[in-house]
């Protein structure tokens, strides 16, 4: 499996943080922009995917992640992420993490490769690898080791001026229509294309 290379092709979450009620994403093959107001999920949404992945800079205390609840709505004893990756034959795997908190105050951790219950290194030997990454032309390990405004500018940087464009000016509408600030969080998808790959 690890000469294969993935796509996200949807993402499934529950629970994580500000995401109370379960939410399915579909991912298009070109651009996908996730927007929206300050402290409305983005980031989350984007350390979700790292979270279900194993990315080792995502992981903190599971249950510092489980919704807390609100004033309409009960606090989580759960958080469950399911990832459906594709290679370039379309051959689908589904990836699931779940924690839940016990009774006791502990919490246990499950991980599922297509439903059965996988152990950590069958998950890493499944998508650490050099051919399930993030930011296209970069490896999952090189990436990491990027953090804030360095990140910024790799994306920038493997972005066509086009598709620059687009973004900016999908930004701008959505401020000046609806008078929010918004930011785009940026994956990049495999395929064979370089440029444009991007959920």
């Amino acid at each position: 499996m690890t000469d294969k290379r993935w796509i996200i092709k949807s993402m499934d979450i529950h629970g994580f943080k500000p995401f109370a009620d379960p939410k399915h994403i579909e991912f298009s093959r070109r651009m996908n922009m996730v927007v929206g107001a300050h402290k409305t999920g983005k980031t989350a949404f984007l350390q979700a995917i790292r979270w279900a992945s194993l990315d080792r800079k995502a992981e903190k205390k599971s249950q510092n992640l489980i919704f807390r609840g609100s004033e309409t709505l009960p606090a989580s004893n759960l958080v469950e992420v399911s990832l459906t990756l594709a290679d370039d034959s379309n051959t689908e795997i589904a990836l699931k993490r779940i924690t839940r908190k016990n009774p006791d105050n502990t919490v246990s951790d499950e991980l599922f490769i297509n439903g059965i219950s996988a152990s950590v290194d069958e998950v890493k030997n499944l998508i650490q690898n050099k051919s399930f990454c993030l930011i296209d032309g970069c490896s999952k390990e090189d990436f990491d080791s990027l953090t804030g405004d360095k990140r910024k500018q790799y994306i920038i940087s493997t972005m066509e001026e086009s598709i620059i464009q687009q973004a900016e000016k999908f930004i701008s509408i959505t401020k000046d229509e609806c008078g929010i600030s918004t930011i785009p969080v940026v994956i990049s998808r495999w395929n064979d294309e370089r440029n444009g790959n991007i959920a």
